[in-house]
């Protein structure tokens, strides 16, 4: 039996399925999570971990679908919007007992979900590429110190325990401030690719 060789758009597969273990919206969410998960100190006290981590998928699934269908005008409905899916992220958490998750990893579950999506493309997960202007920058490590090199101001605390929605968002438009004319995803990119 012979086998042809495979294509470039075959490996491109093949890395997807090992990365994220699918190629759908909940591949990209669940891999987001693993972004955030080291960050969740003490969550495996929790009785009903794991349906809370369920609870939590349902949700982001939900979110992220109803997201599709719906057009922001400008930044400022996109981020009404990430507000309140950060603020529900993060009561779901503390309504299971978890009042350590903070705006902080909500974000980080959001932004990173949207860049995995990115990430898949249109062709795989349609109705999104409309959102990648007003998309925010997942705040972590690597980002924050790329962004300190351009005077950045500073956080109160690790990217993972900001829990003040506010002190987040006045970061997101500090970089839209900065980067002007650019796209904040796209700044991210490319600072993130040539970290050190």
């Amino acid at each position: 039996m012979t086998f042809p060789k495979p294509k470039r758009e075959d490996y491109e597969e093949y890395l997807i399925w090992i990365y994220f273990g699918g190629d759908d919206l909940k591949a990209c969410i669940n891999r987001a999570y693993r972004d955030l998960n080291r960050t969740l100190h003490g969550i495996s006290k929790i009785k009903q971990k794991d349906e809370l981590h369920k609870k939590a998928v349902d949700m982001l699934i939900t979110l992220f679908e109803r997201i599709k269908s719906k057009e922001f005008n400008n930044n400022a409905d996109f981020d009404k919007w990430h507000r309140k899916a950060c603020e529900k992220l993060s009561m779901l958490y503390k309504k299971y007992g978890f009042s350590k998750f903070a705006i902080g990893q909500a974000q980080k579950w959001i932004n990173m979900t949207f860049k995995y999506i990115f990430t898949m493309g249109s062709e795989r997960l349609s109705g999104y590429s409309k959102h990648y202007k007003y998309s925010h920058v997942p705040l972590d490590n690597i980002i924050l110190e790329q962004f300190d090199k351009f005077d950045c101001p500073d956080v109160s605390n690790y990217w993972s325990r900001i829990d003040d929605y506010d002190e987040y968002f006045n970061f997101q438009k500090w970089i839209r401030k900065s980067f002007k004319g650019s796209i904040p995803l796209s700044v991210e990119f490319n600072l993130w690719m040539n970290s050190d």
